[in-house]
């Protein structure tokens, strides 16, 4: 069964997921063959309503008890892979992606609160840098908790917001940066290029609010050593911290709270 994943697919299976087994039920091969046509889906062959069927279809595998393809709805609207090539306007993806994760995450399912956290950091391609309504702090919130849940990416992602480098990741903003760069989604002013032609944006020009006030070396290295360490397979209990990890976490809640306090001027 593995060959029948791709390295990027793969990216998107449940935490742990064993490609080498077949799917357990209807509902989770229904959902997996509809992502393996997605993420194969060639987007110089327009194919009329494949949108919709392929979000019917997700839709229908989490009725029939495969929660995970709620997931898999988020990403979908969110990220607008192939089959979204040729549209315009097909929907509020925002919105739609929204809904979906916050299904998946009322299911249950651990690594919508990471997709979640994702699309209020940086929308998706329909609707990629207005200013949302959702505070950071609650991004923040829920990146932890996809990280304390064992999901890689919320990991790596709190080291970058510790850092206050999640903007300048050339393999995780180039080709969005870019993307919007080019259809003039970002102000110039806010826009630089590194010597070898990377592209540097700076937050305030994605209409979003530094992390500069959380800045935390000790804490960006507690979830560098537990993402080195999970990758290994090591087996990692993230609810029970450090006390001194649990105190830097709250300190960093509380002055994200009061920095947006002060910049909405509420």
């Amino acid at each position: 069964m593995n060959t029948y994943y791709s390295f990027w697919f793969r990216t998107i299976l449940p935490i742990g997921y064993d490609t080498n087994k077949e799917p357990q039920s209807d509902a989770e091969r229904l959902a997996l063959e509809t992502m393996n046509s997605i993420v194969r889906f060639d987007p110089r062959y327009p194919n009329e309503g494949i949108c919709e069927r392929y979000e019917a279809n997700l839709k229908k595998a989490a009725e029939m008890g495969y929660t995970y393809a709620w997931y898999l709805l988020g990403w979908y609207f969110q990220e607008q892979p192939g089959p979204f090539f040729y549209k315009s306007g097909f929907y509020d993806d925002f919105k739609k992606s929204e809904y979906y994760y916050k299904k998946a995450v009322s299911a249950g399912e651990k690594t919508a609160l990471y997709g979640i956290a994702n699309l209020y950091l940086f929308g998706c391609k329909s609707d990629s840098y207005s200013k949302k309504e959702n505070g950071t702090v609650k991004e923040l919130e829920y990146m932890l908790e996809a990280a304390r849940a064992g999901v890689l990416d919320a990991m790596k992602s709190l080291v970058k917001i510790f850092y206050n480098d999640i903007y300048l990741d050339e393999k995780l903003m180039s080709n969005i940066l870019i993307f919007a760069v080019e259809n003039n989604l970002v102000d110039p002013r806010y826009v630089e290029y590194s010597d070898d032609g990377e592209v540097l944006v700076d937050p305030i020009g994605l209409h979003l609010i530094s992390f500069d006030c959380i800045y935390d070396e000790t804490l960006a290295q507690y979830w560098k050593d537990n993402a080195e360490a999970f990758e290994k397979g090591e087996k990692l209990t993230f609810y029970d911290e450090p006390s001194h990890i649990a105190e830097l976490t709250q300190k960093a809640i509380q002055n994200l709270k009061e920095y947006e306090k002060s910049v909405s001027g509420k």
